[in-house]
């Protein structure tokens, strides 16, 4: 009970975690992993400077978590170092997890923002690949400029999210792509009660349903661009025509099999 872990980052703050309760059953490791058959956590809380993460109750069953995940960051090259540190993380395994009364903030977000979901689940975690990730009561708000979304309900099914990273892996564009073979990245995703308010305005759909959704790598390498938007985002404003070819290069690189709305209202 009331455990807390504090430890150094490279960026110089701290990085904070506080439980509340913790149980754990069925917990032991090997050389590569760190293995619990259930864990039970309340009132946990992540903090990393004004950033912080949170939630009322964490359920896991089955899981496995690497020992060792870098997190080296390569100044030069932020791109291919934030793609090494989402696979290895991409590693870890889990038969369920179950957050509810999560809410967070993003680096410099400030008190105006407000960040907040009922709760987030997820089935069959195995080597980066989902077998369906459930969202209910999402809300997002922000005071100055005042605005609003919420999400009833959002699910999804097959999702691959190595599929992701291929696209933004420089390792990808270091051999000829022929052929640009399309990945699949959603089996299957539905929204219901999607609500967006800003200023007098509102936008509110009753449910989207989207079928396969697919990528493919870029005709281009884009990692210099996403290198030059993570360490100096002022010379994209300065060199528009980065931007322009980036969005026409991942407009190109996506597809999706069906897409459907119902209850549209604006």
């Amino acid at each position: 009970r009331n455990l807390a872990i504090e430890a150094p980052s490279a960026a110089g703050q701290k990085v904070k975690i506080v439980v509340g309760a913790l149980t754990l059953s069925g917990a032991g490791d090997t050389a590569s992993a760190y293995r619990v058959g259930q864990a039970h956590a309340d009132k946990l809380r992540v903090t990393f400077g004004d950033a912080y993460f949170e939630a009322a109750a964490l359920d896991l069953t089955n899981v496995a978590l690497p020992r060792s995940v870098s997190t080296a960051m390569d100044a030069q090259h932020p791109t291919a170092s934030l793609v090494r540190f989402a696979r290895a993380a991409l590693a870890v395994q889990a038969g369920d997890v179950r957050l509810t009364g999560l809410a967070w903030a993003l680096p410099g977000a400030g008190v105006d923002a407000v960040d907040t979901l009922g709760l987030l689940s997820a089935i069959n975690i195995d080597g980066g690949a989902i077998a369906s990730l459930r969202l209910r009561d999402f809300r997002a708000s922000r005071r100055t400029p005042a605005s609003e979304t919420r999400i009833a309900e959002a699910v999804a099914e097959r999702i691959s999210p190595a599929a992701l990273l291929d696209l933004i892996d420089p390792q990808t564009y270091r051999a000829p792509l022929s052929p640009r073979s399309w990945r699949l990245l959603v089996g299957h995703a539905a929204i219901t009660g999607l609500d967006m308010r800003a200023a007098e305005s509102r936008t509110a759909l009753q449910q989207i349903d989207i079928g396969r959704f697919e990528l493919r790598p870029f005709a281009f390498d884009p990692t210099p661009i996403l290198d030059i938007a993570a360490t100096a985002p002022a010379k994209l404003r300065e060199q528009p025509g980065l931007t322009t070819a980036f969005g026409d290069g991942l407009a190109e690189s996506l597809r999706v099999a069906t897409l459907s709305v119902r209850g549209f209202a604006s």
